[in-house]
């Protein structure tokens, strides 16, 4: 008994030094950095945008979020409705995309589809306002 009581600060430091990417020794003063281990998601690194990807024309490039990796391309455009929707809807199987899914709707739409390396894609259309929609290429959520 009393030696797994022992081992339990040297278990509490372990456990709370991976959480941090440290391994700490009881006893010591310094700790080493452990290699990660965690596994690292696709939006780890912004994919880019294949050169030949449709785009709609007239759209006005907006500046990528920088807390969302999984957004590859942003446009703005004056073409609201079911102008987006309705050319990605032709222009993607056209490029050679597979078309997963469409979801239109009322002031948003979601049009699901491979990318160029076998992950899903989307293309998110969403109304601003009467007169703005956005559009985001990006990798796939829920």
């Amino acid at each position: 008994m009393l030696r797994v009581m022992g081992l339990l600060p040297v278990l509490l430091g372990v456990l709370a030094g991976c959480g941090a990417g440290e391994v700490v020794t009881p006893g010591s003063t310094s700790s080493a950095t452990a290699a990660p281990t965690a596994i690292v998601s696709p939006a780890a690194t912004r994919l880019p945008l294949p050169a030949d990807f449709p785009v709609l024309p007239g759209v006005t490039e907006v500046a990528l979020p920088a807390d969302d990796l999984g957004v590859i391309a942003r446009w703005t455009t004056d073409q609201v409705g079911a102008t987006a929707y309705d050319f990605y809807s032709a222009a993607l199987p056209a490029a050679g995309y597979l078309v997963e899914g469409r979801y239109p709707g009322d002031i948003g739409a979601i049009i699901r589809f491979v990318g160029p390396t076998g992950e899903l894609w989307q293309v998110a259309i969403r109304e601003l306002d009467p007169r703005t929609a956005r559009i985001d290429v990006r990798l796939d959520r829920p």
